[in-house]
């Protein structure tokens, strides 16, 4: 929906609707689950359209936390990072995890900060248990890798989750 676009202006919504709706049954009846996943700009940016069209075409969620960050819709404050989850969070099956999107790159976090609330919330969300960390050159990948270990490793020292010592290097 728009992806590689400019705009969104010329896109029929209603169409747009109809037809992710028609290829989320083709693929369900496939056993595939299809994602939306929320992008930097465009009608996904915004968390009010981005639930609708989940909502509305029976599709399952993506929840990438780096293009909720710099959206249009979070850094006006007209609306949180948390508002890309509401009413919808049993829907997202999977988050993208970097700090945040700058032209066409994915920006690594400096620290834990930048990412902990936001890690939070995917740890939080029912069927979230895949992420991805989407980044491309191997040392950024490595740190984002290495500060979701240190904020895995507070979790499960904090008692909020139970994970497998193996599963975290420390």
């Amino acid at each position: 929906m728009g992806l590689g676009r400019d705009t969104t202006i010329d896109l029929s919504w209603n169409r747009t609707i109809e037809r992710l709706a028609a290829f989320v049954r083709f693929a369900s009846g496939m056993g595939v689950r299809v994602c939306l996943e929320n992008l930097a700009w465009g009608w996904t940016s915004r968390p009010q359209l981005f639930e609708k069209l989940i909502r509305k075409s029976a599709c399952w969620a993506t929840l990438d936390i780096g293009h909720a960050v710099v959206s249009p819709s979070v850094i006006t404050q007209q609306y949180q990072v948390g508002d890309f989850v509401l009413p919808h969070g049993e829907k997202i099956l999977n988050g993208h995890v970097y700090h945040e999107e700058k032209g066409n790159h994915h920006l690594p976090p400096k620290k834990l900060e930048d990412l902990q609330d936001r890690l939070r919330m995917l740890l939080e969300l029912p069927r979230c248990d895949w992420w991805v960390l989407e980044l491309k050159q191997e040392q950024p990948l490595l740190r984002t890798l290495e500060i979701v270990r240190e904020f895995l490793w507070l979790e499960c020292r904090g008692g909020h989750i139970n994970l497998p010592r193996s599963a975290i290097k420390e």
